[in-house]
This record gives structure tokens, C-alpha cells and sequence, in this order.
């Protein structure tokens, strides 16, 4: 047996461990925290999760290339589980898929040595606030922290990193800059930006590129849906395929150094503005300026230097979109002080050679015209089924019927012709007819040639028609007529149907002449007109006028004693007319100049030998006189005031009243 004094150093050893123990209770961060997966995840790579979710990964070399089923993520089905990825140092490759889904991830640390980082490696990583990347690192691929709608901070140390379509698609980040100075996406290219940087960052609504850059990549800030501004750096030579395309910018100002603008690099709808500050650039050329031109689908006001002659009509129309140009003048005193032109710029009056051209089905034509280079024009058709033009002017009929051709020069000078395409062969209808309710007329067909035909009608409870082409008006409104020959041939027309014929009216009678009195006016009104717009005119404007008035109405006047017709017309040359005869100015009258009425005393007045039934009055001051629409006037206080009146047909006159 061990005496006491033997055991004693024994004794106060374990004493002082358990006083420790006491003091300094143990915790996880004291002892290991238990394991819950583990494996291999790279020839030379292993795993292993703890249950705090921080999952560590050791070794050397690459990681294994997951493709999911194929091949499993092996921490795949403890994705939820982890919260913080640690990548030891020997690790140089991220495989694709990596970390996809892990929807409670929070930090990732990258190792010094890493170069790659595959597509889709942090897919949908939502609680991801931030990433810094080490000097190593080469690549990152596509879509790889896509939908990281936390990820507020990103530093890329390296200037030849590369990144991969839609990288960093939906993440957070709202401003974007050098290292060093306080963005939320940090970066180190100094010379050019690379393709994809920031495509889909759509929160990205500030961007600082260095001075020292000279090329912008393709598709480096393509649909970065909050970038409405963007200041392109002086040194800027090359702006890449899709560089800002479908970005929502407003306007755009391109450095005199820009030598190449590629494909779609601004298809901003939204753009308003662009200023060219050098020479033209090399735009991107295309048979199809309309989709793939570096400004397709821009609808804008472009500006360049006066005095730069590599500004030609060719290369305006490379760069594709909807654009008007102006050249930039500096004037002073009314010179410019650069080309020393005086005064703006002034252009010769662009006409095409022919307002109406009769063409052939299957014919072309070049259209000539003047006031204008013939690569500063575009063409277009308003109705490519009846005929198409080419960018040189070339027009050719297509199928029968009216069409406009439109041309416009780069400056916005516009001229248009109206196209008449017919077709000997073709099954033909007038292209409308007007009837009244309950007549009926019978349609003809030109080039039936013997054939059998088939009538009908769009809508029969405003017109219908028999196997012989008979119509019938049923009610007031419009509907189609068809035709088709029993060769396959069709046509068609738009029937108009109207309550009656119209009429001109006054008072509610229909008239075809009136009597008029030079200066004054009368309202007359077309009947039977439906929802047409009626244009008035009269024959001789020297002797009567006429102006619009209300519901469709016409305000004639007379000018000077004669004749002269009155025409109310409607579309599809519907017309009615009333003979005008102006006589010399009448004034109405009363029996009186002046009348003498008592206060609370009434007076009837009539007109003196009226031509019409009626008249307006009223008094000059109420205070003194009032007088009912009848011409009955009554005192009610002393002091003089004027009676008016104004007869039916347009004559007036006045008597003094003296209340007493």
C-alpha cells in the first residue's frame, strides 16, 4: 500500500484538474464537433461534415467532375445541412455542381492555389453574402453563383480571370468598380473587361470602368436590367457583341478612340441619345441590320463631328436601328468655328420622282428621287403583302390592291408614294359600296371569265345577298362582302350601309336651296350621316362660307350678294349640295328705338315684319331691365339700358329702354 504522502502529489494533481475543469467548463469550440458525413469527392480530395454544418475539404488536386444523376454530389442529400465550406489549401478545381442548392451556405473559403470554379458550382446558393476569389484564380463558369440573391460582395484579384456566361446572374450587388475603393463588385482588369463579367447582375445600377481600359467583352454587362447610365472610359477602343444589350440606358456617349462596335452591343430600346465624339467606328456588318446591327431596334438621335468626313451615308447605315443624325456644329456669331459653316445645316427638299406609280403584279420598278445620296435613303412598304422594296429602292408588286412606299433618309427626311398594283387576272370588287337600308343592288365581278361564283357576306343582319349577287341593306353599319370563283380566285369589299340617303337640313327640313343675308350666319346639318365625318365646302368662298359647327353641322355665312352651291360630302364620295343665294344684310327691327317703361311695368316687344318665327333677347344690365325669352320686358329699377334681340335668321337690333 501507497503511504499518504506517497499519494499526495497524485491527489493535488487531480484537484487542480477538476478546480480548471470548474472554472473553465468545456464547450464545442473546446473539443471536436461530430462528424456526420465524410468520403472521398477527388482522386486525391476527401470530405467531411461536421454536424455544425461546416464542411472541410482536404487534399490535393482537383475535385471529381459531378454531373447529377450520373454522377452524384457526394455531400449531395446533406446539402441543406451545411452552412460553411472550407476548401484546404492543395484544393485547384471546384467541380460543377459543386455546392448547387445549398440553400444555407453563408461563407465559402477559397484556397490560395485555386484556379477553377465550375458552371453551376454555387447555384441557387441563397444565403451566400459574400466571395473573395484568390490571386489564382482563372476561371469561373457559367451560371455559377446564378440566383445568390444575398451575395453582396465580390472581389476578382486577378485581371485575366474569366468568367462564364450569367456568372453572376440575380445576385446583389448594386455597384461595380476598381479594388480598393469601396464597390460591392470589386475588381482588378485594367486593360480590357472580359466577356460575361457582369451579364445578368440584375441589380447593378453603377459601374466605374478605369481610364487604362480599352476593350468592353461580349456580353460583359449584357441584361443588367437597372443599368441606365454608364460613363465608357476615354482609352475605350473595342465594345464587344451584346456588350450592354437589352441594359436600359438612355443615352449613350461613345469615346473618340472607339474603333468596333460588334452585333446587338447597344439593343436598348430605351436609348434616346447617342454622341459619337470621334470617327465613325467599324460597326458590325450584317444582310440584317434589323436584328443583328450594333444599334438594332434603337429608335435615337445620333450626333457627330461636323468636320469628320469618315461620317458617310454608308457608314451611318451600318450601325443599323431606327437613327436620325446630326452633325455637332460649335457656332459662335453664327460660324461654326470648327468647319466655319454659317448657320445650321440645311438640306435640299427630298421628292421622290412619282407621288402615284401604276405597277403589275410580278413588275419592278427603281424608284428615283432627289435631295438625297442613295445610301443615306431607306425603304419600306406599308403593306409587304402587296408589295416589298429593297435597300436600294427596287420595288415589286406582289398582289393586287393600294399600298404606300415610304423612304426616308438618315436625317429623317421623309417622302412617300402611293402604289397601285393591279392584276389582269385577278377576281375583282370595287373596294367598298355604300347602299341605304332596304335597296338592293346587284355586285359584278370583273374577270369572272365565264366562271361560276359564290357570294357571301361577313355579317347578314346588315346586308345579305343572293347566289346572283344581289345585296340587300338590312341596318345601318358596315360588313364584307366575298366573292369566290369557282377556280379558286376570291375577292372582296366592304359594304357601307346607311339609314337613307343623305340630306342637307334646316330646322329639320331637308332644303336645296336657302336665302341668305350677307353677315349673317345660319346652322345647317347633314342627315343619314351615321358615324361619318362630313367635310364641308361651298363653291365660291367670295360670296358664302362655311365652317364646322356641331353634330357634324356646317356654319354657312354670306360674304357677298350671288350664288354659290353649299357641299356637304362624305368617304366613298358620297355628296349632297344646296344652292346659296345671298341677298343684301337685313336688320331686325322692332317698332321702336327707344321705349319708356314704370318700374314694376311690363312691356311686350315683336319683331317688325320678321322672316322668321323667333328671336333671342336680353338686356345689357339685369339690374335694370330684365326680359323673358318671349320679348317681354320688365323695369325693375330707374336708369337706361339696351334691349337686344337676334332673329332666326341671323339679323339683329337694338331699342334703348328708360325706366322711370
Amino acid at each position: 500500500m501507497k503511504s499518504y504522502k506517497a499519494m499526495r502529489p497524485l491527489s493535488i494533481i487531480v484537484a487542480c484538474a477538476l478546480a480548471v475543469c470548474l472554472i473553465f467548463p468545456l464547450t464545442r469550440d473546446n473539443v471536436s464537433a461530430n462528424t456526420v458525413g465524410s468520403g472521398t469527392c477527388g482522386e486525391n480530395l476527401t470530405w467531411e461534415l461536421d454536424d455544425e454544418g461546416t464542411l472541410r475539404i482536404s487534399g490535393t488536386g482537383p475535385m471529381t467532375k459531378f454531373q447529377p444523376p450520373t454522377v452524384p454530389v457526394p455531400w449531395g442529400s446533406q446539402r441543406e445541412q451545411i452552412k460553411k465550406v472550407i476548401l484546404g489549401q492543395g484544393v485547384t478545381q471546384i467541380s460543377q455542381y459543386a455546392f448547387y442548392y445549398c440553400e444555407n451556405l453563408t461563407s465559402v473559403s477559397f484556397p490560395s492555389g485555386l484556379t477553377d470554379i465550375g458552371d453551376q458550382a454555387f447555384y441557387y446558393c441563397r444565403s451566400l453574402t459574400s466571395v473573395v476569389f484568390p490571386e489564382s484564380l482563372t476561371s469561373i463558369g457559367s451560371l455559377t453563383f446564378d440566383e445568390c440573391r444575398a451575395l453582396r460582395k465580390i472581389k476578382i484579384p486577378n485581371k485575366d480571370t474569366t468568367i462564364g456566361h450569367s456568372a453572376f446572374h440575380n445576385v446583389a450587388v448594386t455597384s461595380a468598380g476598381p479594388i480598393g475603393d469601396g464597390y460591392d463588385y470589386e475588381f482588378a482588369w485594367t486593360d480590357a473587361i472580359p466577356d460575361h463579367a457582369f451579364a445578368n447582375c440584375n441589380n447593378l445600377s453603377r459601374v466605374t470602368l478605369p481610364d487604362s481600359i480599352k476593350t468592353i467583352g461580349n456580353l460583359a454587362f449584357a441584361a443588367c436590367s437597372k443599368l441606365s447610365e454608364v460613363t465608357l472610359p476615354s482609352s475605350l477602343e473595342v465594345i464587344g457583341n451584346d456588350a450592354f444589350d437589352i441594359c436600359p440606358l438612355l443615352s449613350v456617349t461613345i469615346p473618340s478612340h472607339v474603333t468596333t462596335i460588334g452585333a446587338r452591343a447597344f439593343e436598348c430600346r430605351s436609348l434616346t441619345e447617342i454622341h459619337f465624339l470621334g470617327s465613325a467606328p467599324s460597326f458590325f456588318e450584317t444582310s440584317e441590320p434589323q436584328y443583328k446591327a450594333s444599334f438594332c431596334y434603337v429608335t435615337a438621335t445620333a450626333t457627330f463631328p461636323c468636320n469628320d468626313a469618315s461620317w458617310t451615308a454608308s457608314a451611318m447605315r451600318t450601325a443599323g436601328g431606327n437613327l436620325t443624325w446630326r452633325r455637332v456644329h460649335h457656332f459662335s456669331n453664327g460660324i461654326c468655328t470648327i468647319c466655319g459653316q454659317h448657320g445650321e445645316d440645311t438640306y435640299p427638299e427630298f421628292l421622290l420622282a412619282d407621288s402615284r406609280l401604276s405597277l403589275e403584279v410580278g413588275q419592278t420598278k427603281q424608284i428615283s428621287f432627289t435631295g438625297a445620296e442613295a445610301e443615306a435613303v431607306k425603304w419600306r412598304t406599308g403593306n409587304t403583302d402587296k408589295a416589298s422594296v429593297d435597300q436600294n429602292g427596287v420595288v415589286t408588286a406582289k398582289s393586287q390592291g393600294n399600298t404606300w412606299l415610304y423612304a426616308t433618309t438618315l436625317d429623317n427626311r421623309e417622302a412617300k408614294c402611293l402604289l397601285m398594283i393591279s392584276d389582269t387576272s385577278a377576281l375583282t370588287l370595287p373596294a367598298e359600296k355604300w347602299l341605304n337600308v332596304g335597296d338592293t343592288f346587284r355586285m359584278e365581278a370583273e374577270n369572272a371569265n365565264g366562271q361560276e361564283l359564290t357570294w357571301s357576306v361577313g355579317n347578314k343582319s346588315i346586308a345579305t345577298v343572293d347566289g346572283s349577287g344581289n345585296i340587300t341593306g338590312r341596318r345601318v353599319g358596315n360588313t364584307w362582302l366575298y366573292v369566290t370563283s369557282s377556280d379558286g380566285r376570291r375577292a372582296q369589299c366592304i359594304l357601307k350601309v346607311r339609314a337613307g340617303a343623305i340630306a342637307i337640313t334646316f330646322c329639320g327640313k331637308r332644303i336645296t336651296e336657302k336665302t341668305v343675308n350677307v353677315g349673317t350666319q345660319y346652322q345647317l346639318y347633314c342627315a343619314n350621316t351615321g358615324n361619318l365625318e362630313v367635310i364641308w365646302r361651298t363653291g365660291n368662298s367670295s360670296v358664302a362660307t362655311v365652317g364646322n359647327g356641331v353634330l357634324k353641322g356646317g356654319i354657312i355665312e354670306g360674304i357677298s350678294v350671288g350664288n354659290t352651291w353649299l357641299y356637304a360630302t362624305l368617304p366613298g364620295e358620297q355628296q349632297v349640295k344646296c344652292l346659296l343665294r345671298v341677298i343684301p344684310a337685313a336688320t331686325a327691327s322692332v317698332r321702336y328705338t327707344e321705349k319708356t317703361i314704370k318700374v314694376g311695368s311690363s312691356f311686350q316687344f315683336e319683331l317688325y315684319d320678321p322672316q322668321d318665327s323667333t328671336a333671342t333677347w336680353w338686356v345689357g344690365n339685369t339690374s335694370i331691365a330684365q326680359v323673358d325669352q318671349n320679348g317681354l320686358v320688365t323695369g325693375l329699377s330707374s336708369g337706361n339700358t339696351w334691349l337686344h334681340f337676334r332673329a332666326e335668321d341671323g339679323r339683329t337690333g337694338k331699342c334703348l329702354l328708360k325706366i322711370r
